[in-house]
């Protein structure tokens, strides 16, 4: 079943284990639940609104983000990017998604795809399954 944030009126498609075994703390649960409720509105233009996590070090973000990439990719979202400023944190989002228990996500990095165009015909690697 779908999580309730506390307050925030947005179900989330995440495993009832995320909360009860701690995975999440109540503020990155509540940041999770904005996050996703700011992703579904639209902007005046008609495109896709975002949302701003300015944390400091520390607080979590990478959890925040790897929970929202588990959300919707239970909701059937295969596409989603991660960028970060250095490749060594590409380990840290690996563990951020194997502690909330999302291990089943797979995640790639830029670097271990070849140089050439991304054709979506299931040969680059990039394409859901």
């Amino acid at each position: 079943p779908p999580l309730a944030a506390e307050g925030a009126a947005t179900a989330l498609s995440l495993p009832r284990s995320v909360v009860d075994a701690g995975r999440l703390s109540s503020p990155q649960l509540e940041t999770v639940a904005f996050a996703i409720r700011r992703f579904r509105s639209s902007l005046p233009d008609g495109s896709r609104a975002g949302y701003y996590l300015g944390d400091g070090t520390g607080c979590g973000k990478g959890r925040v983000i790897a929970a929202c990439f588990w959300h919707f990719w239970n909701e059937g979202v295969r596409r989603h990017l991660w960028l970060s400023v250095s490749p060594d944190l590409s380990e840290d989002a690996r563990r951020d998604f194997r502690d909330l228990g999302a291990a089943n996500v797979p995640l790639a990095t830029l670097g271990s795809f070849p140089y050439g165009s991304i054709t979506g015909s299931g040969q680059s690697g990039l394409d859901a399954k």
